[in-house]
């Protein structure tokens, strides 16, 4: 069924087709008035709306993030709350928690990069990092990360639980919940593994 949205112009009506803005049809579907919504921004896959009541309206395109978000419906985890996933004409929608995307994730995610990159370890192999072979100053700047250090390393839990073996671990994908919990968002399997 395709619902309408129909406006007045100086004496024409004109009509918008919700089908053919698939945040739209679902946030309708849901309760929610689909012209609240606002387009916080878009990615490799899809884009995101910030449905105004501490959740996230995402489409995607992404087949391994559709099968990865109906497997958390309902879990929680090291990953932002995933309370839905449909697929809303040729689109599929992830219905899933606001995550506050603080500007100190990219800072801290870089500092902890560059401690990394000393000893050639990506960021998904953060257990590896030897603090022995730091200098004191680079200790330092590790015990001052080591809140950020414990979220990262439950995200890559996580990820390695899901079976995703080529994580998209980056600043862009990370926020915190209310709680102040550092989380995962746009759960994908870059390497094809579904």
């Amino acid at each position: 069924m395709n619902w309408y949205k129909v406006a007045q112009f100086e004496d024409q009506e004109v009509q918008e087709d919700y089908s053919l803005y698939p945040e739209k049809e679902y946030a309708r579907s849901i309760g929610l008035d689909p012209d609240n919504l606002m387009h916080m921004g878009q990615g490799d896959n899809g884009e995101a709306f910030d449905a105004g009541n501490g959740r996230v309206i995402k489409i995607t395109r992404s087949d391994s993030e559709v099968e990865i978000a109906k497997q958390l419906i309902g879990k929680s985890g090291a990953h932002a709350t995933i309370y839905d996933v449909k697929q809303v004409g040729n689109s599929f929608v992830i219905y899933q928690e606001m995550l506050n995307m603080d500007s100190s994730i990219e800072y801290n995610y870089y500092r902890l990069e560059g401690l990394l990159n000393q000893q050639d370890l990506p960021i998904q192999y953060l257990g590896h990092l030897d603090e022995d072979e730091l200098s004191m100053e680079d200790k330092l700047v590790y015990n001052e990360l080591s809140d950020f250090i414990t979220g990262i390393e439950n995200i890559n839990r996580e990820y390695r639980y899901l079976g995703i073996e080529a994580s998209d671990i980056q600043p862009d994908n990370m926020g915190y919940d209310a709680q102040g919990n550092l989380k995962a968002f746009d759960l994908d399997n870059k390497g094809g593994m579904w």
